[in-house]
């Protein structure tokens, strides 16, 4: 079996990403890691492209990741994996085209 890699596209800014991305980050690897093996982990916008004027992608708090590579019968689990054990602080939405995660402190 192979591990998967944490993939970064070019021109992806991962340099604001604050430290509760990363945990978000591990949590999603972790699961592709467990349940679809030799699967990676690709980032494709962090605090860079083009997003909503107030989108937390702009100040590290929000990242997307490629779905299309996940199988298509498997990504609300995982999505789901990826909000349980992230906690209610996170909003983890799965999109037609991308995985959204951001950090909302104020749902604490």
């Amino acid at each position: 079996m192979s591990v998967p890699q944490l993939v970064v596209l070019e021109n992806v800014n991962l340099e604001p990403l604050k430290p509760p991305m990363y945990v978000a980050l591990f949590n999603a690897w972790a699961w592709l890691a467990r349940q679809c093996p030799g699967v990676d982990l690709v980032i494709t916008s962090a605090a860079d492209g083009v997003h909503g004027r107030n989108s937390l992608h702009y100040v590290g708090f929000a990242v997307d990741l490629r779905i299309w590579n996940v199988p298509s019968e498997l990504r609300q689990a995982w999505r789901d994996a990826i909000a349980s054990a992230c906690g209610p602080q996170f909003d983890v939405l799965l999109k037609a085209d991308h995985m959204h995660i951001e950090f909302q402190p104020e749902h604490l």
